[in-house]
């Protein structure tokens, strides 16, 4: 039933995005059937597009308001803490009772895969850079582990990345938000909030205004409203701003149903 469900997901995109393409093509092309075959063809490539996008991106984490701001304060919260490093052994000791705490870091030895896994929290309210990649390399050499995940705010410097892939070991960064994502919420261990970081009320509502303008309950009305100007588009002689709204309202269709607020990932095995 599942896969029925996605796959209709997916129909309902591939269906939206060809109607966006051949209210341009009708636009730009008086034969009909130019002008349908020209939008299957760029909806095809878009699609091609995305899914070589998609192969090659990272994975994001996709988070509600709540649990961003959430996310937010649990880190300024640890990160003022004398010892954060108690709090990740708790949570490391939900799954892997042989987990080991040291001063800076956790390990966990996987004995049947033969893998270490080091977990270290960077406390750094700047965020990370590469002379923090070196100095936990450094730090973490003589445990010679296969996998080490660092918890950060954010990633200050992206060349951490290009560094990392010479390392003979798997580095994984995690920034506040997936730390919240793939270890608090997936381990089910939260730290104590204790300070709030210092995200504005102002910014808050500008955030909330856009979840309720791209609700999953709109979409119907994006739906029925594109519909109704890509078909008068059609008849009418200046069709232009026709054009324009339907596409938009279209692009608005594909926002509110499969937005990620209500599309969550699955969580990936960290540690």
């Amino acid at each position: 039933m599942r896969k029925i469900v996605l796959f209709l997901q997916e129909m309902s995109k591939v269906a939206i995005c060809f109607f966006i393409c051949l209210i341009w093509t009708r636009y730009f092309f008086y034969q009909k059937w130019l002008a349908f075959l020209l939008a299957s063809i760029f909806t095809a490539l878009i699609f091609l597009t995305i899914w070589i996008y998609k192969k090659k991106k990272n994975t994001k984490t996709t988070l509600k308001i709540k649990e961003k701001q959430q996310a937010e304060d649990m880190f300024v919260s640890l990160s003022q803490q004398e010892k954060p490093m108690d709090f990740f052994f708790l949570l490391a000791k939900k799954k892997h009772p042989n987990a080991k705490k040291l001063t800076h870091y956790i390990v966990i030895n996987h004995t049947e895969e033969k893998v270490k896994t080091i977990l270290y929290f960077d406390s750094c309210l700047q965020g990370f850079d590469v002379d923090k990649l070196f100095e936990i390399k450094k730090r973490v050499s003589k445990e010679k582990a296969s996998k080490i995940v660092v918890c950060c705010r954010e990633i200050k410097d992206h060349s951490v990345f290009i560094y990392a892939e010479k390392f003979a070991q798997k580095w994984l960064f995690l920034d506040q938000y997936q730390t919240y994502q793939d270890l608090y919420k997936l381990y089910d261990c939260f730290p104590e909030i204790t300070l709030s970081s210092t995200l504005t009320s102002k910014k808050l509502g500008a955030k909330q205004l856009f979840a309720n303008s791209f609700n999953k309950k709109r979409t119907k009305g994006y739906l029925l409203s594109g519909f109704i100007l890509m078909f008068s588009a059609m008849v009418v002689r200046f069709s232009l701003y026709y054009c324009i709204m339907s596409s938009l309202l279209f692009v608005f269709a594909i926002v509110s149903q499969f937005n990620g607020k209500f599309n969550q990932k699955q969580t990936r095995q960290i540690l």
